[in-house]
């Protein structure tokens, strides 16, 4: 019998997928990243050029803009850091629920959303506070800009493209505890989202509960729900391979200034522990099926985990056959 339990809507949409995946590294002019595959275009934009320079050292990166040799110059806004993708998606979920791009939110509703502790005289801890601030600083200062080109004729899109804030907020109200509520919008985009109805409840609510770190995780349960719920119409079996997976989500590692943030598409990762990183995958894969088969949003699926072990080639060639097979209800 299905456990009733809190759900979130999460957004399938590519535009959104497109934005979560963006790096520095994308088709780049200085001001503008772009990933402009498809039928949809979508970019982030600054106002001040960046010519960016990431360094890596003990496992964690810092960046500079070439420009002016300093290291703390670059902004982040060609990207989305791990907190600011989690918590994206909360304030969209919220906004998807309610049918409108803007909406009311406080950090103690976001630690309640998270299902984290929300404490009496102080609800939420310092570490924790710092997080909230600065994803919401991070996502406020980025500048989104869209196109949605003549796809989806079928729907009433407000508006097929725009350039805005990726999140603008205001009446921000701070309480004795250390509460912060405050309204926000997610601006025409997020109408557009709302709008093209590419979401549903198929992501497991713990997905959205998850610590920062664990944001890969998430990203693989967004990326293979979203495969489901696109052939959720056709009568034959879903085949997802591993290489699409670690293509379609990125390897994340510490940075001093902005926590936790995109190093490369994982399917191209070379950094130490490739093996281990490719196995975690795996691994987190079975746990998502496990679980959508337990929550009865799929029926079966089978996996093929052959690899070829000791062999002289890249990791990329061992795990190349690696795929599941999924059987949805009829």
């Amino acid at each position: 019998m299905k456990t009733k339990t809190q759900e979130f809507k999460s957004c399938y949409d590519e535009l959104l997928s497109k934005l979560f995946l963006m790096t520095f590294e994308d088709n780049i002019s200085y001001t503008e990243v772009t990933n402009n595959k498809g039928e949809t275009s979508i970019s982030l934009v600054s106002d001040e050029p960046q010519l960016i320079q990431r360094n890596t050292e003990n496992n964690s990166c810092y960046y500079a803009n070439n420009f002016t040799n300093n290291p703390w110059y670059y902004n982040n806004v060609f990207d989305l850091t791990a907190h600011e993708i989690l918590i994206y998606s909360l304030l969209l979920h919220k906004c998807i629920v309610e049918q409108s791009e803007a909406s009311t939110i406080s950090y103690k509703e976001l630690q309640q959303l998270r299902n984290k502790r929300v404490g009496n005289s102080k609800v939420v801890d310092d570490t924790t506070l710092n997080a909230y601030d600065k994803a919401f600083e991070g996502l406020c200062k980025k500048r989104l800009k869209y196109d949605i080109g003549n796809s989806r004729q079928n729907k009433n899109i407000t508006y097929r493209q725009y350039e805005q804030p990726l999140l603008m907020v205001w009446n921000l109200k701070e309480q004795s505890n250390g509460d912060m509520i405050f309204d926000y919008s997610l601006g025409p985009f997020g109408k557009t989202l709302i709008e093209s109805k590419r979401y549903s409840n198929l992501v497991p609510a713990k997905y959205f509960t998850l610590n920062f770190k664990e944001v890969m995780t998430y990203e693989i349960a967004l990326y293979v729900c979203r495969i489901i719920y696109i052939n959720k119409r056709k009568k034959k079996p879903i085949i997802i391979t591993l290489n699409s997976i670690m293509k379609n989500i990125s390897k994340f590692i510490d940075s001093e200034k902005y926590g936790l943030v995109k190093y490369c598409d994982a399917l191209y990762y070379s950094g130490p522990n490739v093996k281990r990183l490719w196995h975690s995958v795996i691994m987190k894969v079975i746990e998502l099926l496990d679980t959508l088969k337990i929550e009865l949003k799929i029926k079966d699926y089978v996996g093929n985990y052959d690899i070829i072990e000791n062999s002289p080639y890249s990791v990329h060639y061992q795990f190349k056959e690696v795929k599941w097979i999924i059987y949805l209800y009829n």
